[in-house]
């Protein structure tokens, strides 16, 4: 009776504690129930999946919208923007063209098909060079600047598109140095916190493949 509630439910540790219920058994009772139970589990599972967001997300047009964040960070390019799908909320992208040939993409916060007059969305401006290679970043917080970045790149920019250090020159993190590793990930730098100079090392996990594996 437990392992068929169990299975109604699709407990993801089910098919383990039935596995370890069904050591031991004889094989002419064992292998019918486990392919019962297990059939079930897996009928339950499928009508989970499909039953619980239409209760949960119908009519809901943010919690849809969070739902499918969480999967991950989505791009969407259009002729004229580019419009980013993140947990934190959508952002669009506006490109502008420079007299010297540089690039620069205000990113706006929310979902916008226009670029907006005002800065009070601003979120960021990136500026590209003619090769499309970051030179610099500000960010902005109600319409202020917060911090302005600029990047540099190794002598050889054909090895590599990434870049080695970034720079704070004005804000809240003025004075901040940080230099990446081969795979662009922050590997050490420095900063001044009450006129003290600190100076840090960031270790990954092995082989990572995100920026997030931080150990310490």
């Amino acid at each position: 009776m437990k392992f068929i509630v169990v299975s109604i439910v699709a407990d993801p540790e089910f098919q383990r504690e039935l596995d370890y219920m069904m050591a031991g058994k004889p094989a002419f009772f064992r292998w019918p129930v486990t392919y019962f139970l297990a059939g079930l589990w897996t009928y339950c599972k499928i009508l989970q999946q499909i039953m619980i967001p239409l209760v949960l997300l119908h009519g809901r047009e943010k919690a849809q919208e969070a739902r499918e964040n969480m999967k991950g960070t989505k791009t969407i390019l259009h002729k004229d923007r580019v419009v980013i799908g993140s947990l934190e909320g959508p952002t669009s992208c506006f490109f502008r063209s420079m007299p010297d040939g540089s690039t620069e993409m205000y990113q706006y916060c929310g979902s916008h098909k226009e670029d907006p007059a005002g800065r009070a969305d601003l979120v960021a401006v990136n500026t590209y060079t003619d090769k499309l290679i970051l030179h610099k970043r500000e960010q902005y917080a109600n319409g202020n600047l917060l911090n302005r970045f600029t990047y540099s790149y190794p002598l050889q920019q054909s090895v590599t598109r990434l870049p080695i250090q970034r720079q704070c020159l004005a804000g809240k993190l003025a004075g901040q140095i940080v230099h990446y590793d081969e795979r662009g990930y922050i590997k050490s730098g420095s900063y001044t916190k009450d006129n003290n100079l600190t100076q840090f090392t960031w270790y990954y996990r092995k082989q990572a493949k995100f920026d997030d594996e931080l150990l310490r």
